[in-house]
Protein backbone atom coordinates (compact mmCIF):
# COMPACT_ATOMS: atom_id res chain seq x y z
CA UNK A 1 0.00 0.00 0.00
CA UNK A 2 1.15 3.50 -0.95
CA UNK A 3 2.46 6.01 1.84
CA UNK A 4 0.23 8.67 2.07
CA UNK A 5 0.69 11.77 4.05
CA UNK A 6 -2.51 13.44 5.35
CA UNK A 7 -3.62 16.99 6.02
CA UNK A 8 -4.42 18.55 9.39
CA UNK A 9 -8.32 17.67 8.71
CA UNK A 10 -7.53 14.04 8.06
CA UNK A 11 -5.85 13.87 11.62
CA UNK A 12 -8.96 12.58 13.43
CA UNK A 13 -9.04 9.45 10.90
CA UNK A 14 -7.04 6.77 11.77
CA UNK A 15 -5.87 4.91 8.68
CA UNK A 16 -3.11 2.53 8.35
CA UNK A 17 -0.81 2.58 5.86
CA UNK A 18 2.61 -0.08 5.10
CA UNK A 19 5.65 1.21 3.81
CA UNK A 20 7.61 -0.84 0.52
CA UNK A 21 9.50 -2.70 3.72
CA UNK A 22 6.52 -3.66 5.42
CA UNK A 23 6.65 -0.70 8.32
CA UNK A 24 3.13 0.02 9.66
CA UNK A 25 2.66 3.74 10.12
CA UNK A 26 -0.35 6.16 11.00
CA UNK A 27 -0.68 8.91 10.12
CA UNK A 28 -0.66 12.47 12.40
CA UNK A 29 -0.42 15.96 11.36
CA UNK A 30 1.74 17.89 9.18
CA UNK A 31 5.28 19.10 10.99
CA UNK A 32 6.15 21.35 13.03
CA UNK A 33 3.58 18.50 14.59
CA UNK A 34 4.02 14.72 14.17
CA UNK A 35 2.76 13.14 10.94
CA UNK A 36 2.63 9.47 11.34
CA UNK A 37 2.85 7.39 14.59
CA UNK A 38 3.61 3.38 14.04
CA UNK A 39 0.97 1.88 13.87
CA UNK A 40 -2.60 1.98 15.33
CA UNK A 41 -2.39 -2.22 14.53
CA UNK A 42 0.32 -2.99 16.92
CA UNK A 43 -1.27 -0.26 19.55
CA UNK A 44 -4.58 -1.98 19.09
CA UNK A 45 -3.21 -5.70 19.04
CA UNK A 46 -1.86 -4.92 22.08
CA UNK A 47 -4.74 -3.64 24.31
CA UNK A 48 -7.15 -6.47 22.49
CA UNK A 49 -4.58 -8.94 24.78
CA UNK A 50 -4.62 -6.02 27.55
CA UNK A 51 -7.51 -4.80 27.92
CA UNK A 52 -7.06 -1.93 30.45
CA UNK A 53 -4.57 -0.47 28.08
CA UNK A 54 -6.41 0.94 25.60
CA UNK A 55 -7.65 4.02 27.06
CA UNK A 56 -3.86 5.08 28.17
CA UNK A 57 -2.61 4.18 24.25
CA UNK A 58 -5.31 5.84 22.65
CA UNK A 59 -4.88 8.93 25.12
CA UNK A 60 -0.75 8.74 24.06
CA UNK A 61 -2.07 8.43 20.39
CA UNK A 62 -3.98 11.44 20.65
CA UNK A 63 -1.01 13.68 21.95
CA UNK A 64 1.32 11.99 19.62
CA UNK A 65 -1.00 13.56 16.39
CA UNK A 66 -1.34 16.82 18.06
CA UNK A 67 2.10 17.40 19.35
CA UNK A 68 4.31 19.79 17.59
CA UNK A 69 7.80 17.80 18.22
CA UNK A 70 10.83 18.97 17.02
CA UNK A 71 12.94 17.26 19.35
CA UNK A 72 13.19 14.89 22.39
CA UNK A 73 13.11 17.79 24.54
CA UNK A 74 9.73 18.44 23.58
CA UNK A 75 8.50 14.72 23.87
CA UNK A 76 9.61 14.98 27.38
CA UNK A 77 8.09 18.58 28.08
CA UNK A 78 4.86 16.81 27.11
CA UNK A 79 5.52 13.51 29.38
CA UNK A 80 7.50 14.43 32.22
CA UNK A 81 7.49 10.64 33.39
CA UNK A 82 9.27 10.07 29.37
CA UNK A 83 13.00 9.21 29.63
CA UNK A 84 15.36 9.80 26.73
CA UNK A 85 17.02 6.71 25.29
CA UNK A 86 19.15 8.42 22.87
CA UNK A 87 18.83 11.13 19.86
CA UNK A 88 16.01 9.11 18.88
CA UNK A 89 14.32 6.80 21.35
CA UNK A 90 12.26 7.81 24.21
CA UNK A 91 10.73 5.42 26.94
CA UNK A 92 7.11 6.19 28.27
CA UNK A 93 5.63 5.06 31.16
CA UNK A 94 2.41 3.67 30.46
CA UNK A 95 -0.85 2.98 32.87
CA UNK A 96 1.64 3.87 36.15
CA UNK A 97 4.32 2.31 35.02
CA UNK A 98 3.11 -1.39 34.45
CA UNK A 99 3.94 -1.00 31.18
CA UNK A 100 6.26 0.69 28.96
CA UNK A 101 5.99 2.08 25.30
CA UNK A 102 9.54 2.58 23.43
CA UNK A 103 9.42 4.56 20.31
CA UNK A 104 11.51 5.91 17.53
CA UNK A 105 11.12 9.25 16.44
CA UNK A 106 12.49 10.65 13.03
CA UNK A 107 11.56 14.33 13.46
CA UNK A 108 12.73 15.56 10.26
CA UNK A 109 10.21 13.73 8.72
CA UNK A 110 7.66 13.75 11.86
CA UNK A 111 7.25 10.02 12.28
CA UNK A 112 7.18 8.31 15.48
CA UNK A 113 8.04 4.89 15.16
CA UNK A 114 6.34 2.02 17.47
CA UNK A 115 9.52 -0.19 18.48
CA UNK A 116 8.33 -1.50 21.89
CA UNK A 117 5.61 -2.35 24.39
CA UNK A 118 5.16 -4.77 26.87
CA UNK A 119 5.26 -5.21 30.77
CA UNK A 120 7.84 -3.10 32.91
CA UNK A 121 8.96 -6.93 33.49
CA UNK A 122 9.37 -7.75 29.22
CA UNK A 123 10.99 -4.49 29.23
CA UNK A 124 13.52 -5.19 31.77
CA UNK A 125 14.77 -8.23 29.18
CA UNK A 126 15.09 -6.40 25.94
CA UNK A 127 17.91 -3.96 25.06
CA UNK A 128 15.90 -0.65 24.19
CA UNK A 129 18.46 1.00 22.25
CA UNK A 130 17.80 -2.05 19.45
CA UNK A 131 14.47 -3.59 20.09
CA UNK A 132 12.22 -3.75 17.05
CA UNK A 133 9.59 -6.00 18.12
CA UNK A 134 7.46 -4.46 15.57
Amino acid sequence: MRRTEWSFTQVASSYLNRDSMGVSTIACSCRPSLRETSAKDTLAAFWERHPEMRAPLEDWEQVAKAARWASIADVLATFSEAKALNRERVRFEIHGGDYRLIVAFNFRLSIAFVKFIGTHAESDRIDALTVSQF
